[in-house]
């Protein structure tokens, strides 16, 4: 059910700035950057949710037409939405990886907590606009569920990419954690879609 309703400062405070507390709490882990490279690599996932975004609207209007209507959810879910955001999240941290020369899964859970976070943050907010009309439900099933999935997602895929580092013939690895993530957030979506975004 969309709104044209806005939905208020404190929830979009909360739907923004409560995968940073998750961010930052992963420090008790020992999974967590400074929190200045915690900040710099939020902002960087929260910009990326933008570009997914966009991305997800122009796969979706080049190639729905040719979907049959019976896998319409499936694919939405696992193609359109999961696979476009998980493939941009990973060549982001995969990036900043290389770029920070982060070797190790502390390292490289680090900045894929920080970068989901802040994706997952931003992502809050847009459904927040987007379902205005349904914000204490939206922020429950977003806070509770999606925030803290696509955090332990972005550590699975951290593990991935720590394999794919350490050589060119470890290159499989980086396809594995685009089909784990894939996977994961495929089946959280299909079943949030399917359930109209009303169930846990």
């Amino acid at each position: 059910m969309t709104g044209d309703v806005f939905p208020g400062w404190l929830a979009i405070t909360i739907a923004f700035l409560s995968p940073l507390l998750l961010a930052y709490a992963a420090r008790f882990l020992d999974l967590a950057e400074k929190l200045r490279a915690i900040v710099i690599h939020f902002i960087a996932g929260a910009a990326l949710a933008f570009v997914a975004l966009l991305a997800e609207g122009f796969a979706h209007s080049i190639f729905a037409t040719s979907i049959p209507a019976d896998y319409g959810i499936i694919v939405r879910a696992f193609v359109f939405v999961a696979l476009v955001e998980e493939v941009l999240k990973i060549s982001q941290i995969a990036q900043l990886a290389e770029s920070h020369r982060a070797d190790t899964l502390k390292e490289v859970g680090s900045i894929a907590i920080a970068v989901a976070a802040g994706f997952a943050g931003a992502e809050n907010v847009i459904y927040l606009f987007r379902y205005s009309g349904d914000v204490v439900n939206l922020l429950g099933i977003r806070v509770l569920t999606a925030v803290p999935l696509h955090l332990a997602t972005a550590v699975v895929t951290a593990h991935f990419l720590v394999k794919t580092r350490k050589g060119d013939d470890n290159l499989h690895f980086l396809a594995i954690a685009v089909i784990v993530a894939t996977s994961i957030h495929g089946l959280y979506d299909y079943l949030i879609i399917e359930s109209s975004g009303h169930s846990f």
